[in-house]
């Protein structure tokens, strides 16, 4: 129990020291990279090669 006590604050330690800003950033960015390459990768591909849609995705 002491020892999940000591866990549950050294997690808080490192959420309450975390700078959230900057954590939001580096996620938003992937995740609108993520988005963008789909999205041109599986247009460009299908057109060019004739395959489905998100062949080089998977």
């Amino acid at each position: 129990m002491l020892n999940k006590l000591f866990n549950y604050f050294s997690y808080y330690k490192w959420w309450k020291n975390l700078d959230k800003f900057i954590l939001s950033l580096i996620i938003t960015l992937f995740l609108i990279g993520l988005f963008f390459s789909l999205v041109s990768t599986s247009l460009i591909a299908s057109d060019k090669l004739d395959t489905n849609n998100y062949f080089f995705f998977l």
